[in-house]
């Protein structure tokens, strides 16, 4: 499976993967709605992938692995990949480009997907439900076209982008790349995680909560830009009441 070279050394640590099909117009990417019923990001959109088996020699060993268990993918349709494109602090980011996606009937980690065709409404009209349960293919340039009362993994659309634009650097004005966070945004998402760090494990933060805090207070954020700041970071997920906790880890 020919592929780009690694922006890094492959860890032993989590994996995740940006799965693209190339078209005439570009790239349709893959996602995946996660089962309601799942403890971490239940009904987001996202990228598929998951944690370190013991087994995994490495966090490619991992991404092929997770890519695999999700929506059965027959790998021998992989053209290019798995590629490292970046990596977070316990995360490594893979792109894996299709040929002709194949898929088996029914994959082993079927049941921690959703429906797509129940979300189909908040996707735009060129969407494609994959042969896959629980996926769908979305071309990369239409992805700003989701509903935002979709909620979707935190980072997704930048991962994307910058997944394209290892890819194909010249084709860098295709998918648009959220621009580097702000110090601001860093100062309320470092605020937002020393709140949480005080609280029990897994408990939601509602925005009154986190407003009244006295390292939010000192920053004068306003509930819309703390939300827009978690959103934009991997470490979050965001509950359609807009409530905020932090994703074990991420």
């Amino acid at each position: 499976m020919a592929g780009h070279k690694d922006v890094s050394e492959p860890r032993k640590v989590n994996a995740q993967s940006i799965i693209l099909r190339e078209t005439a117009g570009g790239y349709d990417v893959l996602l995946q709605l996660r089962s309601m019923s799942m403890k971490c990001m239940p009904g987001h959109l996202a990228a598929l992938g998951g944690c370190r088996d013991r087994t995994d020699k490495d966090s490619r060993e991992t991404a092929l692995r997770e890519v695999k268990e999700e929506c059965g993918l027959i790998t021998k349709c992989v053209s290019k990949g798995p590629s490292k494109f970046a990596e977070g602090e316990k995360c490594d980011w893979y792109v894996i480009v299709l040929r002709s996606p194949a898929f088996e009937a029914k994959a082993k980690s079927r049941s921690e997907c959703g429906d797509m065709k129940s979300v189909a409404s908040l996707l735009p009209s060129s969407m494609q439900l994959a042969d896959c349960y629980g996926h769908v293919w979305l071309p990369t340039s239409d992805l700003e076209n989701i509903d935002p009362k979709l909620p979707l993994m935190g980072g997704l659309l930048k991962r994307i982008g910058e997944a394209v634009n290892f890819l194909n650097p010249a084709a860098k004005d295709a998918v648009p790349v959220p621009v580097a966070k702000s110090d601001r945004v860093e100062e309320i998402t470092a605020a937002v995680q020393k709140l949480s760090l005080e609280l029990p494990d897994d408990r939601w933060l509602d925005l009154e909560t986190i407003c009244s805090s006295e390292d939010v207070k000192a920053l004068a954020a306003t509930g819309e830009e703390i939300l827009s700041a978690v959103q934009s970071s991997e470490l979050f997920e965001v509950r359609e009441d807009r409530a905020i906790r932090v994703i074990q880890d991420a």
